[in-house]
């Protein structure tokens, strides 16, 4: 699940408008009491 929440914050291009700065993705999922999380970034265009 936690993929599925990466994926989602790359497919709907949420990051898009930040691209000049450097970007990070933070996936959280939620499973009864276990929670997941993933880390991804994206360097800047400075």
């Amino acid at each position: 699940m936690v993929d599925e929440a990466l994926g989602q914050i790359k497919d709907k291009k949420y990051y898009e408008k930040y691209l000049k700065y450097d970007v990070s993705f933070l996936g959280v999922a939620f499973a009864d009491r276990e929670v997941k999380c993933k880390f991804s970034e994206i360097k800047g265009e400075f």
